[in-house]
């Protein structure tokens, strides 16, 4: 998949236009996975520079993981290919950033990890997830929906970014799987990020209303409406959490995860979820590929 990222340039002094790159911000239109890494040694900048420009780069860095953050909570426009160009020509002072370049990558994180590869200087000797940085709900979703093609299951009987309703209630659901009728809902959460008040506050509210959609039944909302059935297969998908803080929203999740009898999957097992999909839609006599030999 297509993916565009920028280098960010800690440059002390503008005028001379020297620079060291310090991190870099990847991201797709077509996916809404975004992401944002810091080298994690910052050795090279501090000797570049003076202590009070490292700020404002922190400052920097800080922001835009925040907006990452809302962006991943609220699924809104506010993050894109033009949000990133628009950034690169408003940054000229001590943090700069590189025209938007394409690369192909299967995420954004695949993404940071070949420019990181190619163009940063990074000896931190930072091992295992920690050096990844961390994950948004928009790059979980994004691993979900590949993971959904790689199962070779038809397009159309994907909907995406749905809300589903019950007895007057209404959550939204990132992935409803089924022809006409639902025979696996998907939704995702990080507990990776910063605003985990909000992430805690959400769950409990999707939960309240998916509890009502297993006991009563429901429907999508929008132009050609998939029922729901009673007891429909719902599969989290989650990336779970890195410090005491995450673990503490966490624990509550999984309160709401465990008396839903929902199945929890972590970010790693992604593809268990479209395996399982494949299962049901075959069990439901619904043809999945152009060589599925069923009918739907």
């Amino acid at each position: 998949m297509r993916f565009v990222y920028s280098v960010v340039r800690y440059v002390p002094n503008p005028a001379t236009g020297e620079f060291v790159n310090i991190g870099a911000i990847a991201g797709s239109d077509e996916t809404g996975d975004w992401s944002l890494r810091r080298a994690g040694n910052p050795r090279r900048a501090r000797l570049f520079g003076p202590l009070e420009s490292l700020n404002a780069v922190d400052a920097f860095m800080n922001d835009i993981g925040s907006k990452l953050d809302t962006f991943a909570l609220m699924q809104s426009d506010d993050i894109s290919e033009t949000w990133l160009s628009d950034l690169q020509s408003r940054q000229r002072n001590v943090v700069q950033l590189s025209v938007p370049a394409p690369v192909i990558a299967d995420s954004a994180e695949e993404a940071l990890e070949f420019v990181f590869s190619q163009v940063i200087t990074d000896d931190s000797n930072v091992v295992g997830g920690l050096s990844r940085g961390y994950a948004t709900r928009l790059r979980l979703f994004s691993e979900l929906r590949t993971s959904y093609r790689r199962a070779n299951i038809r397009a159309d009987l994907i909907r995406e970014k749905s809300v589903v309703s019950t007895d007057g209630l209404y959550a939204p659901m990132d992935f409803v799987v089924g022809n006409g009728v639902a025979v696996q809902l998907a939704h995702t959460w990080s507990f990776q990020i910063q605003s985990l008040t909000e992430v805690a506050k959400d769950v409990k509210s999707w939960g309240f209303t998916v509890e009502r959609l297993q006991r009563y039944g429901g429907r999508t909302s929008d132009e050609n409406p998939a029922e729901i059935p009673v007891g429909v297969p719902v599969d989290v998908v989650f990336a779970p959490p890195m410090t005491t803080v995450q673990e503490d929203a966490f624990t509550e999740a999984e309160r709401v995860f465990g008396d839903l009898g929902v199945t929890t999957v972590r970010q790693e097992d992604v593809a268990r979820v479209a395996a399982e999909a494949r299962k049901q839609l075959q069990a439901n006599g619904i043809a999945i590929d152009l060589l599925d030999p069923t009918t739907s």
